[in-house]
């Protein structure tokens, strides 16, 4: 479960960025191809983030389309577009 440690990142950069300060919302981007599962991050955050300044902060998460393109004729979907 990599989630564990990459919310373990995130609660460690957004702390020492406002250390002095408590957090009331962390705003997330994850690609859809990133592997991250969003529903893991929201397990993990809680637990993480006890003890710290982003105890009972708000997680919100904002998930980004995999835009692809194609080779041959440069035309740019989405992965789930026929």
């Amino acid at each position: 479960m990599h989630e564990l440690a990459i919310t373990q990142n995130i609660v460690t950069v957004v702390v020492n960025a406002s250390p002095q300060r408590p957090i009331k919302v962390i705003t997330l981007k994850i690609g859809e191809l990133s592997g991250v599962q969003e529903e893991a991050i929201r397990f993990c955050f809680p637990i993480v983030s006890k003890g710290t300044m982003a105890e009972g902060a708000q997680l919100e998460i904002q998930p980004v389309p995999a835009l692809l393109r194609c080779r041959e004729c440069s035309l740019e979907f989405h992965l789930n577009e026929k």
